[in-house]
């Protein structure tokens, strides 16, 4: 069972996305949320930027810093301030070990989806926690939350990454009206679409099996046509491994390309590495 969510910001959009679905989930399951504000990496870019130069961009990202931290704040007031097991605290520089810890000793992140705040598009607690906690992570999509859990779509490839994101998801499965195990094009290893099925089922969760077959085409289609199988069904949540270390959402092999195709995910992606 999911008690305990861990909602993470750096302070730009992210927050309300993050906060809001955490505080869904939060009353769905009963579980204490901790809401955590952690400086943007920008303070870091910026100050590669102003060897040599005024004082001005120094300003200017104190600024920015001390902005982003109050937009978290305000998130946190206007989703999460009401509920009685939710808690906040703003970190005061950015804490990789801080942030492991707690993630480690949690069962769920969220985290509002990277690639939408121009300043900080791939923030860098997110990258953390997906490739280091061994937490599941929830992204949460700009607009739109889990409301009443309808379809959830699995991406299946028979990888452990898939596999451990399933294992996660499970207390979502069986509160979803549907759950459906898609596969992407032909593979060369078996993928145990009846071993899954049969392991879901043991779990009181009757899923279907679906496949798509973009053709002979690059990762980056086989990625779109997972996203598009999702909103072509209207479901309410994706499952999937999350592959790569190069970057926040290097996932079924799309590599740099993924960040372009997950801003187009209308649902949240629950994701494990």
């Amino acid at each position: 069972m999911i008690k305990s969510i861990l909602a993470v910001s750096e302070g730009g959009p992210d927050a309300q996305m993050a906060f809001r679905l955490a505080g869904e989930l939060g009353a769905t399951y009963g579980a204490a949320i901790e809401a955590v504000h952690y400086p943007t990496s920008i303070r870091n870019v910026a100050a590669g930027m102003i060897d040599g130069l005024s004082g001005t961009v120094v300003g200017w990202d104190q600024r920015n810093i001390e902005a982003r931290a109050e937009a978290s704040a305000a998130a946190f007031a206007a989703e999460l301030a009401s509920k009685p097991n939710a808690t906040y605290v703003a970190v005061d520089r950015q804490d990789p070990d801080d942030l492991l810890t707690r993630a480690r000793t949690t069962d769920l992140m969220i985290a509002g989806r990277p690639g939408t705040d121009p300043d900080n598009e791939s923030p860098e607690s997110v990258s953390v926690a997906l490739h280091e906690s061994a937490c599941p992570v929830i992204v949460a999509p700009p607009s739109g939350t889990l409301g009443a859990l309808g379809e959830a779509v699995i991406a299946w490839n028979g990888s452990q990454q898939a596999a451990r994101a399933v294992r996660f998801a499970l207390p979502l499965l069986k509160s979803a009206k549907a759950v459906t195990i898609v596969v992407v094009g032909a593979s060369e290893k078996p993928v145990a679409t009846g071993r899954i099925k049969g392991w879901l089922a043991h779990h009181g969760i009757a899923a279907e099996l679906a496949s798509i077959d973009p053709g002979a085409a690059s990762a980056r289609a086989r990625g779109r046509a997972v996203l598009g199988f999702t909103h072509d069904r209207g479901a309410s949540l994706l499952v999937m491994g999350a592959y790569g270390q190069a970057g926040v959402m290097e996932f079924l092999g799309l590599g740099g390309a993924t960040a372009k195709i997950i801003s187009g995910c209308r649902v949240p992606v629950l994701l494990a590495h």
